[in-house]
């Protein structure tokens, strides 16, 4: 799935379908660069102290980021745990050259959005994200956008990368794949 689609997805997403687009505590970010400051300079966050740290938080509520000067996503765990997973290791060597900051969004905020649920908030930061990272040709990754099942031998379909990098990514499993199918 693009990007584009998925951020229109979450703009309109019904709360009982946030868990099919993977909104959840603890969502991950990955990007080519350190976006911090420009979501600050946005005027949308600011920072505040959670649990004795500088935590980003979003100005509205509820929204917490953690921001990690390295990459730490969901994928990378898992493509660990499953060594012998070809695809899952084009996607790790991918992420590893191409994105080097990660960002956690949570819904630890003590401040809460009155009527808009923490899936809800949590959406409309993830859209505000990806769409920064768009306008400012950023390189995104997205390692758990989409629920579904991490053991596929295909494209993992919960991976969602930068519209620019889409076709680069499916361009090296393609290869992968016919690597694959000739050594058969």
């Amino acid at each position: 799935m693009k990007l584009t689609c998925y951020l229109d997805k979450l703009k309109y997403c019904r709360e009982k379908d946030f868990d099919e687009l993977g909104v959840y505590d603890n969502y991950p970010i990955a990007l080519s660069l350190d976006i911090s400051q420009g979501l600050l300079n946005s005027g949308k966050y600011i920072i505040i102290k959670y649990k004795e740290r500088d935590w980003i938080a979003w100005k509205e509520g509820t929204v917490l980021i953690q921001y990690l000067p390295k990459l730490d996503t969901m994928t990378r765990a898992v493509s660990e745990n499953l060594l012998n997973n070809k695809i899952l290791q084009v996607h790790l060597k991918f992420q590893q050259e191409h994105f080097s900051t990660t960002l956690f969004a949570y819904p630890y905020q003590e401040k809460k959005i009155r009527g808009i649920s923490n899936h809800k908030a949590l959406a409309r930061v993830i859209e505000d994200i990806g769409q920064y990272s768009m306008n400012n040709q950023i390189g995104l990754c997205l390692p758990r956008a989409v629920s579904g099942d991490i053991s596929w031998a295909s494209y993992p379909s919960h991976i969602i990368y930068s519209d620019n990098l889409d076709n680069e990514v499916r361009t090296l499993v393609k290869r992968q794949r016919q690597k694959k199918e000739r050594i058969k």
